[in-house]
């Protein structure tokens, strides 16, 4: 195992090449503090900067906790909105900060199998990258939106100023200015996570098409060989898939709880808008709504995606009859430690090791924002002392301690 722990150089001046840009990404937010080998000075104040900007961070979203819970908003769902896409964000940073203290991204991006990718990487890696400067231009956009729509309906904002900033007049610049980081941060993690977990599918998916081709020679020595070397890249797929799962699954499970209520209270706020006919919150929901789909789609689809890898390999070696006729014990014997291997309980990746993320989980999480989603329309919507209740918390006239001037 101790060779599967140390990366070759080969592995790790690959791993530079293919992760460049990610790295340099993930560098820009300010909370990378260990990514030379001799820092000298140089990382405590890197490791100093890093928890300035989580205490920044953390402030602001104190602040929108109190401002939603405790003042009547005009835009009370919306606030929650902010209040949860912060709190992702929150801890996005310090997911990040604490993968570096235990040495995980360093580990992972270098026992990648970076010099095997195909040609097909580079597609869906680009594809990747886009998405992530997709959200932090979308990001930018809503800065612009809720700062124009404040200006021109000041009596009916579409965001309520308290629960994005405690400062008045314009140090609320500084305010959108950290927000703002925060969710290109929130971003950048969740682009790690799925090229990590696309450099895993594509290795899996090329492992499954070696198996469909082996077994051309009739040579049993030959064949042997070629399914030892199968079953050692098999080994090294689960320990990189196992590290993975270990890095991520806390961070998966936090990112998929806290999308739920998110992704509620987005659709109710569209649900209102279009109502309202309200072109700039209509506007401003539609973005919204594009943040959750997008994340929904990065923590779901790659994990879903190697789960049917994996199953995939075992419908492959089972398939090629040529491994399995004429019989031979001892080929025998090592498909099957193949396929015991390919079974090993908790492989792939999980929600905090309680459930393997798969096409049902996705099923069932997207049953569960529509039926509580359903819910909440039929309380906004209800004209008895239930609605009433609910609509005082929601959608409240008097937001009198809502603004900041």
């Amino acid at each position: 195992m101790g060779d599967l722990v140390l990366p070759t150089y080969e592995q790790i001046k690959s791993s530079k090449v293919r992760m460049g840009f990610l790295m340099y990404a993930l560098r820009i937010t300010g909370l990378m503090y260990k990514h030379k080998v001799n820092e000298g000075w140089e990382r405590p104040l890197r490791a100093a900067r890093a928890g300035i900007l989580i205490i920044v961070v953390f402030l602001h979203l104190l602040n929108n906790f109190w401002q939603v819970f405790e003042f009547e908003m005009v835009h009370k769902e919306r606030s929650l909105v902010i209040f949860f896409w912060l709190l992702q964000s929150f801890m996005s940073m310090c997911f990040l900060v604490w993968w570096q203290y235990k040495g995980r991204t360093a580990l992972l991006i270098h026992i990648l199998p970076w010099s095997d990718l195909k040609q097909s990487y580079q597609s869906r890696r680009k594809v990747t990258l886009l998405v992530y400067f997709g959200i932090a231009g979308l990001v930018v956009i809503m800065s612009v939106f809720a700062f124009i729509g404040n200006m021109l309906y000041p009596d009916n904002p579409v965001i309520d100023r308290a629960a994005v900033t405690p400062f008045p007049n314009f140090l609320r610049f500084v305010s959108y200015f950290i927000v703002n980081y925060a969710y290109t941060v929130w971003g950048a993690v969740l682009t790690l996570y799925c090229l990590v977990l696309v450099v895993i599918h594509e290795e899996i998916r090329s492992l499954n098409t070696s198996i469909q081709e082996a077994g051309q020679s009739p040579d049993h020595l030959k064949l042997v060989d070629e399914l030892l070397i199968l079953h050692d890249r098999h080994a090294n797929i689960c320990y990189v898939l196992q590290e993975a799962d270990a890095t991520f699954q806390v961070y998966n499970f936090s990112m998929l709880t806290a999308n739920i209520p998110t992704a509620i209270f987005t659709i109710l706020s569209c649900y209102h808008a279009f109502a309202s006919s309200d072109k700039f919150n209509i506007s401003m929901c539609l973005m919204e709504a594009i943040f959750c789909v997008v994340e929904t789609l990065g923590l779901t689809t790659m994990p879903s995606k190697i789960n049917t890898a994996l199953q995939n390999t075992e419908k492959a070696i089972y398939n090629n009859r040529k491994l399995w006729k004429p019989y031979q014990a001892d080929v025998y014997n090592l498909l099957q430690s193949f396929i015991t291997q390919n079974k090993q309980p908790g492989l792939g990746m999980s929600a905090w090791g309680f459930a393997i993320v798969s096409k049902s989980l996705i099923l069932t999480t997207v049953s569960l924002v529509v039926t509580y989603l359903t819910l909440l329309i039929q309380l906004s919507d209800s004209p008895g002392e239930a609605g009433e209740l609910f609509k005082r918390f929601l959608n409240s006239t008097n937001h009198a301690n809502s603004t900041v001037d």
